[in-house]
């Protein structure tokens, strides 16, 4: 649920954040700016398995997105399965 999620400040002050809208001004040689961009988790009912999707846009037709499956073991997040869902 988007409209409950909380980040904490110290968690968002670690952060480098942008608006979309910056990343389509060209840089000084011509190209866009280069970014991830990550989808907020989904967790299962027990919080033991996590779902996301991680993109890298680099401008134009250049880019690619992740899926990625991840579970709690041990008190730490483990990547499961991760495979490319699109190319650019």
């Amino acid at each position: 649920n988007p409209e409950k999620l909380k980040i904490g400040n110290s968690i968002v002050e670690k952060l480098n954040t942008t608006k979309i809208e910056k990343t389509k001004i060209p840089r000084k040689n011509g190209q866009r700016s280069r970014f991830y961009e990550m989808t907020i988790p989904i967790l299962s009912a027990d919080k033991q398995n996590a779902y996301v999707e991680l993109d890298y846009e680099c401008g134009g037709r250049c880019g690619s997105g992740q899926a990625i499956f991840l579970k709690k073991i041990n008190g730490k997040w483990k990547i499961i399965v991760q495979y490319r869902n699109w190319i650019s």
